[in-house]
């Protein structure tokens, strides 16, 4: 009960301070804060770096709703020196350096970064339609964060690797999901009954195998699939959408060598 009232009163204080502020100067959220302290105001927070500033607009249905000029501003300038005034941008100083020894609580943290180049990405690509910034924004990630001193969990790896091939960088998805790839397949050799979670080992390679055209792979995936749900129409619908791409992708070579 003490705990509810002191939750309560928190919110009661962060309301009051909203609402007698009436946008004189501006609010803001950390991007490290939990979805409980922003109040069910999500849709009134744009990200414009590690923060998200609450505007008077609800977002319009973008789905990222960020500031692009100040978020590209943030991750992309990299200030000189050290300043009392404001200045934009991160330094990123020491994420390329592999001698610098970061713990877990650490890197952990650096994942907040690369959610916002991957918000970024996102805006670009179902907001505004500009592939290149799309790119940009991804290798600028890369390069400020690189995965080989960061670590990066697979299952971000492979939305990356899908934000590539849908901006049309294929070169890019396939060297990401080659990387995915392998862990997705100690994975299925590890739990090989793991169906149901969002980045299941069979859905990632499945959905490798169908952008890459591997479909002799694919089917030996849905092989295994199958022996554990024999009789399971879904699994036999994913077959035959399969059979068809790999005949399609025949009849397509034929064609161009006759």
């Amino acid at each position: 009960m003490v705990m509810l009232k002191q939750f309560v009163f928190k919110i009661l204080i962060a309301l009051d301070i909203i609402q007698s502020n009436t946008w004189d100067r501006p609010i803001y959220y950390a991007a490290t804060v939990s979805d409980d302290a922003r109040l069910g105001l999500d849709d009134y927070l744009q990200m414009e770096g590690m923060a998200y500033r609450l505007v008077p607009k609800k977002n319009d249905g973008q789905v990222t709703f960020v500031n692009p000029e100040i978020l590209e501003k943030q991750l992309f300038t990299k200030p000189d020196g050290f300043s009392r005034s404001y200045q934009p941008g991160f330094k990123f100083r020491g994420m390329d350096d592999p001698s610098i020894f970061l713990n877990d609580n650490e890197i952990r943290m650096m994942q907040n970064y690369r959610n916002s180049f991957i918000r970024l990405a996102i805006h670009h690509l179902y907001n505004t339609g500009n592939n290149e910034k799309v790119i940009e924004a991804l290798d600028k990630m890369e390069e400020r964060l690189p995965r080989a001193t960061i670590p990066i969990d697979h299952r971000i790896l492979f939305d990356v690797a899908s934000i590539y091939y849908e901006a049309g960088a294929v070169e890019k998805y396939v060297e990401l999901a080659d990387e995915v790839e392998k862990i997705a397949l100690k994975n299925l050799e590890e739990n090989p009954t793991d169906f149901s979670s969002s980045y299941n080992p069979y859905r990632l390679l499945l959905d490798i195998y169908e952008k890459t055209g591997k479909y002799q792979e694919a089917m030996e995936v849905i092989n295994k699939i199958e022996t554990y749900l024999p009789d399971d129409p879904s699994v036999r619908q994913l077959r035959n959408r399969f059979e068809n791409m790999a005949k399609r992708l025949q009849e397509t070579f034929e064609d161009t060598t006759q």
